[in-house]
């Protein structure tokens, strides 16, 4: 899976777009 390295930074920007689109 790529969420071995890339997971950590993929969620913090994945969380921000959701909160940003969520507001």
């Amino acid at each position: 899976t790529i969420i071995s390295g890339m997971g950590e930074l993929h969620l913090d920007i994945y969380v921000e777009r959701i909160r940003r689109e969520y507001k």
